[in-house]
């Protein structure tokens, strides 16, 4: 049975920052803020509180720690930085390690309200691999008058060292690193920062594949400097998801991502490219936002007695659509509806552009005037299942499909029946030619759109602009004018 679930919306203004983007990034039914265990319950009767907000997207976790604390400019800049970094970065560090040692040894323990009366609702596996992001506040504005003293112009947000470890952050001013390199990795982000990698990493897609690809360049491809997370975030986007080119990867030595990456990237045709690819998938964006609002609020009709787990298993997948993946079928969905008559049935199936063998089935049914919306909803569903083994009998490449049924356009209203299904045990011969004979009796699924690399949502791989490799000689990358190996070295 599904029953609605309150999201909390923060304790302060920067967590409810964080709380928006992230919801508009996950799109809300895979982000909960506030999250408490039960530790302390029986003796408090409130519960003890994990982390400031957790998402959960398939086998990805990652776990939140937000800090809001002032950098005081009043005094020695270096005892400024050094009483920041310990309560915004260290203070998150231990938070983060603390919730994910919690969440993976007592994941059952865990609620989205203090009172520890509603679980958290979606499944946390074994296997899951765990991300970790502090969220500092207050730095931005500090770091930049800081570079501007050194050469004006320069980026707000802070550099990262990755050669320093928490105790040598402590040290150098405005530097962040491979905190503690024997746990898992930390991603500090300053504010702008985040807001940064949720606007062009908006989708739970695109956004866990970065994290991955930067701890990967971090811990096994010796990217030791960069400028700003703006410059990692340019390259990785310049470079078709890779950070570190292969080029400079058959070399010797430490990488630097110099400054400027970002600024080469938003005048290049990749950034208006996916602009354009944003833009044109805000189809696909408002069918999970749709769905995900209705399952939060216990509003989803004809399946209303299925439980949670049901439903954010089938809007998952929808929701794994990468950026462009989400343009592509949002392209073919529109162009389907748009072609066919109000009046008319009509079906398609289309392959993902990201994962081979996963099909949409595109299902536009109109609704009689002579029939209630609940007996027109039951049909639909009917239908549903109707085309499921026509669909497996006639196309042996298909492993999964997620059928979204709804009416054609100009409708008078519109809702969406989603039902994800797997591929069955293999189908008996007999049994496949029954059910092949019976769908060229009714003529149905003849739209058959199997994924074929197009031109559409081609991934374009120019070269880094400044990507190289740090020499000792160098110019330090902190604009002392001292030479790196003298200076940060």
């Amino acid at each position: 049975m599904l029953r609605k679930i309150d999201k909390n919306t923060g304790f302060n203004a920067s967590e409810g920052k964080l709380i928006n983007l992230a919801d508009n990034a996950f799109l809300g039914l895979w982000s909960y803020a506030n999250i408490h265990s039960d530790e302390g319950y029986s003796k408090n009767k409130t519960g003890k509180e994990v982390c400031d907000l957790l998402v959960v997207f398939g086998d990805n976790v990652i776990i939140f720690s937000d800090k809001s604390i002032k950098f005081n400019e009043d005094k020695d800049i270096s005892i400024a930085w050094k009483r920041w970094f310990r309560g915004s970065v260290i203070d998150s560090s231990r938070q983060l390690y603390g919730a994910e040692k919690f969440i993976k040894e007592n994941p059952h323990r865990i609620y989205i309200d203090k009172d520890c009366k509603v679980k958290f609702p979606v499944k946390i596996n074994k296997t899951s691999r765990f991300h970790l992001v502090a969220v500092t506040d207050n730095i931005s504005a500090p770091a930049k008058k800081y570079f501007d003293s050194l050469s004006r112009g320069s980026s707000a947000t802070l550099v990262n060292a990755f050669i320093y470890d928490a105790k040598e952050c402590l040290n150098n001013i405005f530097c962040v690193g491979d905190l503690y390199p024997n746990k898992t990795f930390i991603h500090v982000l300053d504010e702008l920062s985040l807001t940064l990698l949720l606007t062009e990493l908006n989708t739970a897609t695109d956004f866990i594949e970065y994290l991955i690809a930067k701890e990967k360049a971090v811990r096994e491809q010796r990217l030791a400097i960069s400028l700003g997370e703006e410059e990692i975030l340019a390259s990785y986007l310049l470079g078709d998801k890779k950070i570190i080119s292969d080029d400079i990867l058959r070399e010797q030595g430490l990488v630097s991502i110099p400054e400027g990456e970002w600024v080469h990237y938003t005048k290049s045709f990749q950034y208006q490219h996916a602009i354009a690819i944003k833009k044109g998938s805000i189809f696909w964006d408002d069918l999970i936002e749709n769905c995900s609002k209705s399952i939060l609020a216990a509003n989803v009709g004809f399946f209303g007695d299925q439980p949670f787990s049901m439903h954010e298993a089938a809007i998952r997948e929808v929701a794994k659509e990468s950026r462009s993946s989400r343009y592509y079928l949002s392209k073919l969905f529109k162009k389907k509806m748009d072609s066919v008559p109000s009046h008319i049935m009509s079906s398609m199936l289309v392959e993902s552009p990201d994962e081979s063998g996963k099909f949409y089935l595109l299902l536009l049914v109109p609704q009689k005037d002579e029939i209630d919306y609940l007996t027109y909803r039951e049909h639909r569903v009917a239908l549903i299942n109707m085309y499921f083994p026509i669909a497996f009998a006639r196309h042996k490449q298909i492993k999964k499909i997620i059928a979204i049924a709804t009416e054609p356009k100009n409708s008078s209203g519109r809702s969406e029946d989603i039902i994800y299904i797997h591929s069955p045990k293999p189908m008996p011969r007999e049994e496949r030619a029954e059910i092949l004979k019976a769908a060229r009796d009714i003529n149905v699924m003849s739209d058959f759109v199997p994924w074929k690399q197009s031109a559409t949502i081609k991934h374009y791989t120019p070269p880094h602009s400044n990507m190289q490799k740090l020499g000792r000689n160098e110019p330090c990358y902190c604009g002392s004018g001292k030479k790196y190996k003298k200076c940060h070295g």
